[in-house]
């Protein structure tokens, strides 16, 4: 094998032997390499292609190698050491444990072909739960994912998205949720493995970025006054971000549910378009990956947050392949699998979701965030569209204004009543 590579050394940080590689994918290697500029480096993670020789072909196979370990960062705390830890753990088992039964029901994800990991001094099961101290960290804490490759020649991955395209990532993701709605069995299961959805949720962040929403919403549309003073100007506009702050924990309660809350299903938790890969084949569904914070919550929180992190906002507001035809096309894939469609409700828990989403970038992003920022993002397709677009950004503010003005009228009622 070659020099040592994140990928190419299991939980200890010691380089694969062929045989031990060979026992946990089941196929006799016969020699591995990482495929020349396939190596990713995040802050969480280390991901790589490894093409491998086997002793029953002469052709190359290609597998997606994912790895997450302590030793990959050693300088974090104990708390967002467990949180990233909790994340592969997550990943790990969804795909043991669910993916199988949710294939058989449409679902299309990637094969798992292996995995080996250590979590026995992770503690409590859920990362929202408190990470208490820090534990001996002798072990090797951590886990590895391989998975089956989804070839170029097939699939592709975009952001921005075309309507096509997202009507494509929309069907995908109500397959997902058409899979578990309502099954209370699988859903209890899933709550007790992986606990809240939501990379984004409120349960599952720091407490310090709820505190932060106002202020850093009043230093965002300072930085960015000089590209739309009108806009920046408006007093309800000014006050979005303490308006959003003071609702935010009621927003949240909206959103969450136990197994059996209707319309309770598999929240992917991470929906943004790079985690869907799109066919070329017009005849073959997308691909949802990265199912790190997957679990079990209300479905419109995933097309919320798709639809502000993938879609122009001249797309969204188009009369005839907009918002509206965007929804329904997730609707009607729902009913097509099966389910019985409420939109009246469901379109009530997407404002909600954009409330929250709002609440999440504006708490940990937009106090960082700079015309300068945006420029240098401008074309990350990881980077949601409302962080690095602030044409993007205002659209979402004021569609959000809107929905904060309905929901500050709920409270009311409900405090009067």
């Amino acid at each position: 094998m070659e020099s040592a590579s994140p990928t190419l050394e299991d939980l200890s940080d010691k380089k694969w032997s062929l045989d031990d590689l060979s026992e946990l994918l089941g196929v006799d290697i016969t020699s591995v390499a990482i495929k020349d500029g396939s190596e990713v480096h995040q802050s969480n993670s280390e991901s790589s292609l490894l093409e491998m020789t086997t002793s029953s072909s002469k052709s190359t196979i290609v597998v997606f190698a994912k790895k997450v370990s302590r030793y990959l960062f050693p300088s974090k705390k104990w708390p967002d050491m467990r949180r990233t830890l909790c994340y592969i753990r997550n990943e790990i088992r969804f795909y043991k444990d669910y993916a199988p039964t949710l294939v058989r029901r449409g679902l299309s994800v990637p094969t798992l072909l292996g995995s080996t990991e250590n979590f026995d001094t992770l503690g409590p099961d859920h990362m929202h739960c408190d990470p208490g101290p820090q534990p001996n960290l002798d072990e090797p804490l951590g886990g590895m994912l391989f998975l089956s490759f989804l070839p170029p020649s097939s699939y592709y991955q975009a952001s921005p998205l075309s309507f096509s395209e997202v009507c494509s990532t929309l069907q995908a993701i109500a397959r997902l949720h058409a899979s578990a709605w309502e099954d209370v069995p699988l859903l209890t299961s899933l709550r007790n493995s992986t606990g809240i959805a939501g990379s984004y949720t409120l349960p599952n962040r720091n407490p310090i970025e709820l505190d932060r929403v106002g202020k850093n919403w009043r230093k965002y549309i300072t930085e960015f006054e000089s590209v739309d003073p009108s806009f920046c100007c408006k007093p309800e506009i000014v006050n979005l971000g303490d308006r959003v702050q003071a609702i935010a924990k009621w927003i949240s309660s909206q959103l969450s549910c136990t197994p059996t809350t209707p319309m309770a299903t598999i929240q992917h938790g991470d929906f943004k378009a790079m985690n869907v890969f799109l066919p070329k084949d017009d005849g073959e569904s997308a691909v949802l990956i990265d199912f790190a914070s997957t679990g079990v919550g209300l479905p419109m929180s995933d097309v919320s947050m798709h639809l502000c992190h993938a879609i122009p906002p001249s797309l969204l507001s188009s009369p005839t392949s907009g918002e509206d035809a965007m929804l329904e096309v997730y609707y009607k894939q729902l009913e097509h699998a099966g389910v019985g469609v409420d939109r009246s409700k469901l379109s009530r828990q997407y404002a909600l979701g954009c409330v929250d989403y709002f609440r999440f970038m504006t708490g940990r992003f937009y106090g960082f965030s700079t015309p300068s920022s945006y420029e240098k993002s401008a074309m990350n397709r990881n980077v949601s569209l409302i962080n690095r677009s602030p044409e993007a950004a205002f659209a979402f503010a004021e569609k959000v204004e809107g929905y904060v003005r309905m929901f500050e009228a709920e409270v009311e009622n409900e405090v009067t009543a």
